[in-house]
C-alpha cells in the first residue's frame, strides 16, 4: 500500500471509522415495532410446484410493510412465532418483552394461520394495553389441532385495517 498516493492520510479515515464505531457500540438499540412474521402462513400456503394466491398475497403484503416502515423511517423488528411460542416473550406494562426489546406496537400482515401459542400471547398484549395493528385479514386457521381463532378472539386496542 505504501506506493498508493492516499496512504499517508488513509489514518485519518480509519481514526474517524474508529471514533463512529466506539460511538455506535456504546448506545442501545430501540424500536417500538415489531412486525409478526408469518412463517405458518407461509408455509400452508405453499405448494411446491405453485404458490397459491393467498401466498403470493402475503408476500407481497409483508414486503409492502416492511418497505412503507423504511421509508417512514421507522425502526423496526421482526417478531419471529417461535419467540411467542417458546415462551421467551412476555408482556408489562403494555409492552412486549423480547430479550432486551420492549415493543409497544406489533403490526400482523394478512395471516391465513398463526400458531394457538402465537395467537394467545398476541391476545394477551393486546389486552394489557399494547396496540395490535392488523393489516388485512386475520387468521382463521392453527397450526395445531385446535379451534380455529376468530376475528374477536384479538379483543383488546387492536385495529384492523382491510385493504
Amino acid at each position: 500500500f505504501v506506493q498508493d498516493p492516499w496512504w499517508r492520510y488513509y489514518h485519518h479515515f480509519t481514526d474517524y471509522v474508529a471514533r463512529l464505531s466506539y460511538l455506535n457500540a456504546q448506545g442501545r438499540h430501540v424500536a417500538d415495532i415489531a412486525l409478526f412474521y408469518p412463517q405458518s402462513t407461509f408455509w400452508t400456503e405453499h405448494v411446491l410446484w405453485d404458490k397459491s394466491a393467498a401466498f403470493n398475497a402475503v408476500v407481497e403484503a409483508f414486503a409492502d410493510i416492511s418497505t412503507a416502515l423504511l421509508r417512514l423511517q421507522r425502526d423496526y423488528d421482526y417478531l419471529f412465532e417461535e419467540t411467542l411460542n417458546d415462551g421467551s416473550a412476555r408482556v408489562e406494562r403494555g409492552r412486549l418483552l423480547v430479550g432486551a426489546e420492549s415493543f409497544s406496537i406489533v403490526v400482523l400482515p394478512p395471516l391465513t394461520t398463526i400458531p394457538w401459542r402465537a395467537m394467545e400471547q398476541l391476545q394477551a398484549f393486546a389486552q394489557g394495553g399494547g396496540t395490535l395493528i392488523a393489516l388485512g385479514q386475520l387468521p382463521s386457521h392453527t397450526s395445531e389441532q385446535r379451534a380455529d381463532p376468530r376475528p374477536d378472539d384479538f379483543s383488546g386496542p387492536a385495529q384492523v385495517i382491510q385493504p
